[in-house]
């Protein structure tokens, strides 16, 4: 997926178009969680904060001033 493509994602995700956000989800859920895994060595505790990332995501995504520096 190009940078565009996930700019245009962020965009329609801002506009609250859940399939879009899913998208995004999708593309970066792995790497959230492999970050996560990393930092804390655990696995339970891992898929915690990376649900609490996308939570966080879902808030705060309309502050994000450039779509593309969504990654």
């Amino acid at each position: 997926m190009a940078d565009g493509d996930i700019g245009i994602l962020v965009e329609r995700a801002r506009s609250g178009d859940r399939a879009a956000f899913e998208a995004l989800y999708d593309r970066f859920e792995g790497s959230v969680y492999g970050l996560c895994a990393r930092l804390l060595m655990d696995g339970e505790e891992a898929a915690d904060a990376a649900s609490e990332v996308w939570l966080l995501v879902w808030r705060q995504l309309a502050g994000l001033r450039r779509a593309e520096a969504f990654t």
